[in-house]
């Protein structure tokens, strides 16, 4: 969808190739594309084929911000006013339920191992209700406030971003495109 804005012809052409290969992989495995096309990303990212952090260097990052953002609004005019109960209870009920979960998870199994502290694992659980890009937005922000050099800000941001990404990834997408491609399966 972005390769024409890539700056050179080779990386498009490259950013196409894997994304033929995801859909190849996802054909030949039960594991569906999406997931493939994640594990050639990170695999490329590792190996230096594909630049990091391409949104900044081309200066668009804050372009690619309002413009997920901005998809949601139009699906909000569809909502009419006595579906708002409806959803409010629920979201409730989900939000209480989805709570306790992370409680659980994060400070009561040793599960906050993983990232070695449990207030850290606290907030990576607490900040999947929101995702992809609000992590990182919190990220740049908590770097912000707390840090008071240039030094520290980068320091910050950089040592938050890693679990609070890979944790919205793993829960969001992985999980989410798993139980997708779980329930395909059975339609």
């Amino acid at each position: 969808m972005f390769a024409s804005f890539l700056p050179f012809e080779s990386e498009r052409l490259r950013n196409d190739t894997y994304r033929k290969d995801a859909h190849i992989l996802g054909d030949l495995t039960p594991i569906n594309y999406s997931i493939w096309a994640l594990l050639l990303g990170v695999a490329c990212a590792a190996s230096g084929l594909v630049p990091t952090k391409p949104l900044q260097k081309s200066n668009s990052y804050g372009l690619m911000m309002v413009a997920v953002f901005g998809s949601i609004i139009p699906s909000l005019a569809k909502v009419s006013l006595s579906d708002l109960g409806t959803m409010a209870f629920q979201t409730i009920v989900l939000f209480i339920a989805a709570l306790i979960g992370v409680a659980l998870v994060g400070w009561v199994l040793p599960t906050w191992k993983l990232v070695g502290d449990r207030d850290l694992a606290i907030g990576i659980g607490v900040e999947q209700f929101l995702g992809f890009p609000s992590n990182v937005v919190i990220c740049r922000e908590v770097g912000d406030a707390v840090g008071e050099t240039p030094e520290e800000k980068s320091f910050i941001e950089d040592t938050l971003n890693v679990p609070y990404v890979v944790g919205g990834i793993t829960v969001i997408t992985v999980l989410s495109t798993m139980l997708a491609g779980f329930v395909m399966n059975m339609l």
